[in-house]
């Protein structure tokens, strides 16, 4: 009877954890075909998601706490079907509202870094710039990455949220 209730106990960890881990970004699992990507997030975002191309566009999407202005949905081919591969959010801003929008990085940070632990990168390169790499894939390379950056000439400053080969990936969005 106690060996029963030990292996019930593990096989309902194994599948925790396995869920715990699904491969995601706005809410669609990596891998997920073309059609049904759009439809969820046409579903959720409504008029604020089109079909650009190969690609889905989300205006307004949430990440952790911040709004971003878009994202960008990329797609695969995968054994003859188009499947969803990677995602990229942006939110821009004037030099004005720099402060805040490195507060709003800063706080992604935390979040991200709460998650992967010491699976993370912080750097500061000299042009002004912050970049976090996040979550390393199966050939360890970096899949995950938050940039802050400035452009003084456009007078815009910029945070970038992406993943990139999530197929490959055991990870999942915020």
């Amino acid at each position: 009877m106690y060996k029963n209730k030990i292996i019930l106990i593990l096989f309902l960890m194994l599948c925790c954890a396995a869920f715990g881990y699904a491969q995601s970004f706005l809410g669609v699992e990596y891998g997920t075909p073309y059609d049904e990507a759009f439809k969820y997030w046409q579903e959720k975002y409504k008029e604020n998601c089109k079909m650009s191309g190969d690609d889905i566009i989300i205006d307004y999407p949430t990440i952790g706490y911040c709004m971003f202005d878009y994202a960008v949905a990329h797609f695969s081919m995968k054994n003859g079907k188009s499947v969803f591969d990677g995602g990229s959010a942006f939110k821009d801003r004037t030099l004005n509202e720099a402060k805040k929008l490195l507060d709003e990085a800063k706080d992604l940070i935390n979040l991200i870094e709460e998650k992967y632990g010491t699976d993370t990168d912080l750097f500061f390169p000299e042009d002004g710039s912050m970049w976090l790499f996040f979550c390393k894939g199966k050939d360890d390379t970096w899949i995950g990455s938050l940039q802050f950056s400035m452009d003084q000439n456009k007078g815009t400053c910029t945070i970038q949220y992406s993943y990139d080969r999530m197929i490959e990936s055991p990870t999942d969005d915020l």
